[in-house]
């Protein structure tokens, strides 16, 4: 019986083995078989390092823009689906580098970015003013200006009386 157990289990461990025999000699193959292949990296469109821009060989053109601008300008181009990027010029000012055959879709994307600008300006212009706490406290000063305006003259002397009277009184 003991031999049995031995038996039982030394199969169990052949077979074992056997089978991560085979496991490591497919992964050998499949190795051997796709190292020669290098996976080409896809175009990437839109926004991209200046690097990426340059290693597509073609000629580029480059726009000074005002560093509050560069997110709206992002947005903008993106919708055209051109290639650039954005390089920083100094404190306040950057680049945008796009290929020169999107010359046109540029020009369109600016006029977009402008006209964007222009409306939101505008709307934000015929918007009405929301009052503040100041505006509130010089109305507030002008009614009850026009309303003591209004009191009969009568009324107006009462307040001066009193005052003669706690002078006497004292």
């Amino acid at each position: 019986m003991l031999g049995d157990d031995v038996y039982a289990s030394a199969l169990k461990v052949g077979i074992e083995g056997a089978d991560l025999s085979a496991k490591l000699v497919l992964a050998v193959i499949d190795w051997i078989a796709h190292r020669g292949e290098v996976p080409i990296p896809e175009h990437v469109t839109g926004f991209q390092t200046i690097q990426e821009l340059n290693e597509q060989d073609i000629e580029l053109g480059n726009v000074e823009i005002d560093d509050d601008k560069i997110e709206g300008i992002k947005k903008e181009i993106n919708k055209y689906g051109i290639d650039f990027a954005i390089t920083k010029n100094g404190p306040n000012s950057g680049f945008v580098w796009f290929k020169g055959k999107d010359v046109a879709q540029i020009e369109a994307a600016m006029k977009g970015y402008t006209k964007a600008q222009e409306e939101k300006q505008k709307k934000k212009e015929e918007a009405p003013r929301k009052k503040g706490v100041r505006d509130r406290i010089k109305e507030a000063k002008e009614d009850v200006a026009k309303e003591v305006g209004q009191v009969p003259e009568k009324i107006r002397q009462v307040p001066e009386a009193i005052k003669e009277a706690t002078r006497a009184a004292k």
